[in-house]
């Protein structure tokens, strides 16, 4: 049995599924988090340890994930890799569930939904949904699309998980919101199964290049910003709903709502930089989010300012448009430093990639829980501190901050003129490469 030809019109559709279902079970657990560990009798002092330490290490479970499923979408395919991530989700989320239910003892309790959310982070979809879409994108128009329809589908599910969370938390409960997230998940794998796959071009051929890829200077500052933007968006999210709760006393409700304010800052984002990044190039819209960013995080880190929960929670959504400003353009790179250096191993060096983006994701909370117990402005003050270090690698590897170089803007930086842009496959695989057409 498959789905209706008409079901299969849309190409990334398998990717943001996926997508969906990956962050949607992400954006259930972050608000409702720390209301369940208060639940099962974590005290108030530890709630703060426990939640940094368990986000933390599902995004730390996420860098392995995000390895396993870059490698097995070079080799088997990217459809089988979103399928499998799926299926895992289906799983592990419906541990998150369960696995703590009717243990008395704190600690075991809090210890086995730290295991099950390991597992979830194993099972990521983001590298194999972005393969998914590099692989099938025929332009770099397309590419763009690709991306600003996964970071649309993101910042949904992070307002439905909110939502979610504040409407329906104090009816059902942790566990019934857990059993739901993995019902999701399960929709999007039969969706996946009962959808027929594209088929691609080529067959895939072995991969050359990755370690000179990995070894560029432009890999480095890519890496680095990766890291800086997963520390950055879980931060601030985190911090924000950690201080909502603990110090003013917000209730599920009350943290739902102001998750309106990620896809309020995240949305414009999907519309604007494809314009911003042809006129100026990608590392201009970078290091200009960067620098914006530390100002964000000054301002934050002022008593009278985070002394007002209005204050954190605009500053929320204005933290989230300014990273996913940067997020969205190093995304692009991934794809661009592949083509340039690794020939069919573009999963590999996504792979990679999102990697480092998931390790500032798991470091990041676990950080910022462990300074947050001693100051509020300490978490903002690191991450102003991390954004800066960003513009000094790049120095340090004479990257250029406010142009994109030669080798990128000829290899397909969407600053160019897409009107002339195209892609050639490479010799003998299936890996691409842009290429720039001159008007005779």
């Amino acid at each position: 049995m498959q789905l209706p030809s008409s079901c299969s019109s849309w190409p990334f559709g398998p990717a943001i599924a996926a997508t969906a279902a990956d962050f949607l079970g992400q954006a259930i657990v972050t608000p409702a988090l720390p209301f369940y560990l208060s639940e099962i009798g974590v005290s108030e002092a530890d709630v703060p340890r426990w939640s940094g330490m368990i986000t933390g290490t599902q995004f730390a479970a996420v860098v392995v994930g995000s390895l396993l499923s870059g490698r097995m979408g070079d080799k088997y395919g990217s459809a089988a890799a979103v399928k499998l991530a799926l299926s895992g989700q289906v799983m592990f989320f419906a541990l998150s569930a369960f696995a703590p239910y009717g243990v008395s003892d704190p600690t075991l309790a809090a210890t086995l939904l730290l295991l099950s959310r390991i597992g979830a982070g194993v099972s990521t979809a983001i590298v194999s949904a972005m393969l998914y879409i590099f692989d099938r994108a025929p332009t770099p128009q397309a590419i763009m699309r690709g991306i600003a329809q996964y970071s649309c589908t993101l910042s949904c599910m992070f307002a439905a998980g909110g939502l979610i969370v504040g409407f329906l938390y104090d009816t059902l409960g942790w566990r019934w919101l857990n059993v739901g997230s993995a019902g999701i998940a399960g929709l999007a794998l039969v969706y996946n199964i009962l959808l027929p796959t594209p088929p691609l071009q080529k067959a895939k051929q072995k991969s050359e290049g990755l370690s000179a890829a990995l070894c560029s200077a432009e890999f480095a500052g890519h890496a680095w910003t990766a890291f800086n933007m997963g520390w950055s968006l879980s931060v601030h999210i985190f911090v924000v709903v950690l201080t909502l709760k603990q110090t003013f006393g917000f209730s599920p409700r009350s943290i739902g709502f102001c998750f309106l304010l990620v896809p309020a800052g995240i949305l414009p984002t999907v519309f604007l930089l494809p314009h911003l990044t042809r006129r100026f190039g990608l590392h201009a819209c970078i290091n200009a989010g960067c620098l914006a960013n530390v100002v964000l995080c000054a301002l934050l880190s002022l008593p009278d300012v985070h002394s007002h929960s209005e204050a954190l929670i605009l500053g929320l959504g204005l933290g989230e448009f300014i990273t996913m400003t940067q997020f969205n353009a190093n995304q692009a790179r991934a794809k661009i430093i592949a083509t340039k250096y690794a020939k069919n191993a573009t999963g590999a060096v996504t792979g990679v990639s999102r990697t480092c983006f998931a390790v500032g994701q798991a470091v990041g909370p676990f950080v910022s829980g462990l300074i947050w117990s001693w100051s509020i402005s300490g978490p903002y003050l690191v991450l102003a501190a991390i954004q800066l270090s960003q513009i000094v690698l790049m120095m340090v590897t004479r990257t250029p901050l406010w142009r994109d170089p030669v080798a990128q803007t000829s290899a397909g930086t969407f600053c160019d003129d897409l009107d002339t842009v195209h892609i050639e496959a490479a010799t003998g695989g299936e890996g691409r490469r842009f290429s720039r057409t001159t008007a005779s």
